[in-house]
């Protein structure tokens, strides 16, 4: 029986994430004197989706490693402005949602988002509902706490909510976030507006796909 369901954010609530990423990163290499055009940039961000921002820069900048820190310091210096948030659109049904559940199940999040950005930011602007018992994001304490695929942030919320993998879902778009699931004996569910696409989930050994989490309480009574 599932008692936990833990969120990633990005194109799961807010959608157009992947887009204000692609436009701040388009954004960290200007700032260094480093013109790419979006195509670019995705190709060379994609791989390393859901990694520290140092990683992702190192991949966006490969000929110039020198230059990384610098284009980081500029990206996480706009990441919790409009240059990010301007993209975003809340899902349709997604407040009454979190509402809906929370009625019956723990509620989490765990996110590669900059805190700042999600808890002081994001959650404000779209009205989210005080429906979390734990938000969890990758540059949280503690220090070594990894980023997905790692199963590090989905292990911490378990153990603070006393739940065992059998009662969790984990729910997100992308790859990190059915590895972290994996890694960690969850069962994840990929919803199809961000990253992954149905094939892909298939191929990744998911066993549970739909197209917007708002089609999730279906999936909660049929697994029932």
């Amino acid at each position: 029986m599932t008692n936990l369901i833990v969120f990633d954010w990005d194109d799961v609530f807010t959608l157009g994430s992947q887009q204000g990423y692609f436009h701040c990163y388009q954004e960290a290499a200007a700032s260094v004197g480093i013109d790419l055009d979006l195509e670019i940039v995705r190709s060379r961000v994609l791989p390393k989706w859901g990694h520290p921002v140092h990683d992702e820069v190192t991949d966006l900048l490969p000929d110039h490693p020198h230059l990384v820190d610098q284009a980081v310091a500029h990206y996480e210096s706009i990441i919790t402005t409009e240059a990010f948030t301007r993209h975003l659109t809340f899902i349709e049904g997604g407040r009454e949602l979190l509402t809906s559940l929370a009625q019956k199940y723990t509620l989490a999040v765990a996110s590669g988002s900059n805190p700042i950005t999600l808890r002081q930011v994001i959650f404000p602007q779209f009205s989210v509902p005080n429906v979390f018992d734990q938000v969890v994001c990758s540059e949280d304490p503690p220090a070594d706490m990894r980023g997905k695929p790692h199963p590090d942030m989905l292990l911490h919320i378990m153990k603070a909510q006393g739940a065992s993998p059998e009662e969790t879902l984990m729910v997100g778009d992308g790859h990190g976030d059915v590895h972290m699931a994996q890694a960690a004996g969850v069962t994840p569910v990929v919803v199809l507006t961000g990253v992954l696409n149905r094939e892909e989930a298939l191929q990744l050994g998911v066993n549970h796909i739909i197209g917007r989490v708002t089609d999730l309480p279906q999936l909660l009574r049929e697994m029932e």
